[in-house]
């Protein structure tokens, strides 16, 4: 039942990207529209309770930045995320999002957008599933 709903998840996110959503902003293909949504409200959630700061706002060209490699790993404005997908989409990203790393990043008070690339794998050796995400924060986040 699980390989099914990734499956089925899978399936929806290639649809999207190749029909573009239907939409003319969805340009961000790194991304699917709804994990952009539910990482933002983790992210924001966090920066409000934890801070009272205000949420941040996706920007697909940061996002595409970060696909595309131009952050290198030792950058000081990216943070990572990886969780175990088990047929909860929701579930998974917020799981990401506690375990991201540096945490410190997304709560930075001056950043203002996020822009990230995902990704979901399957193990060869166990068949678990997982999603992982690389994001980076705007530059004004360290002025």
């Amino acid at each position: 039942m699980l390989k099914m709903d990734l499956y089925k998840l899978l399936l929806v996110c290639c649809a999207l990207l190749f029909t573009r959503g239907h939409a003319q902003d969805e340009e961000c293909k790194n991304a699917p529209k709804e994990f952009v949504r539910l990482l933002l409200d983790a992210i924001n959630e966090r920066r409000k309770s934890e801070l009272g700061f205000e949420g941040l706002n996706y920007d697909c060209y940061l996002g595409k930045k970060v696909f595309s490699g131009v952050f290198e790993e030792t950058s000081l404005l990216k943070f990572t995320g990886k969780s175990e997908y088990e047929g909860n989409w929701e579930d998974a990203v917020r799981a990401a999002v506690d375990k991201a790393y540096p945490p410190g990043l997304m709560l930075l008070p001056n950043a203002k957008v996020v822009g990230c690339y995902v990704k979901l794998t399957t193990s060869t050796e166990t068949g678990a599933h997982s999603l992982s995400f690389e994001c980076a924060v705007d530059e004004r986040a360290i002025r």
